[in-house]
């Protein structure tokens, strides 16, 4: 499945970024429903990575889990909200 699930990440990936450009509602929404996906599928990596001792691994996922509560927070904000009103 690695190509095909490739292009299907990058697909899914591409709709939010194109409802995001061109500040469709719909756009910001898909991609806060991206960005909770991905802490999720997160929060197994960084528990596995603190319990084997991997600094390198857990500083990663943290990074990673820093960087999408931001950006929901960000998306979150009234000003940004209300940007995206079609």
């Amino acid at each position: 499945m690695g190509p095909a699930a490739m292009l299907a990440f990058a697909a899914v990936h591409t709709i939010a970024a194109w409802g995001l450009f061109r500040f469709r509602r719909w756009g910001r929404w898909f991609a806060l429903a991206l960005l909770g996906w991905g802490f999720v599928q997160e929060i197994p990596t960084i528990s596995m990575a603190v319990a084997d001792g991997r600094i390198v691994g857990t500083m990663r996922s943290g990074a990673l889990i820093i960087a999408r509560v931001v950006l929901v927070w960000y998306l979150s904000q009234d000003e940004v909200r209300e940007s995206f009103s079609k």
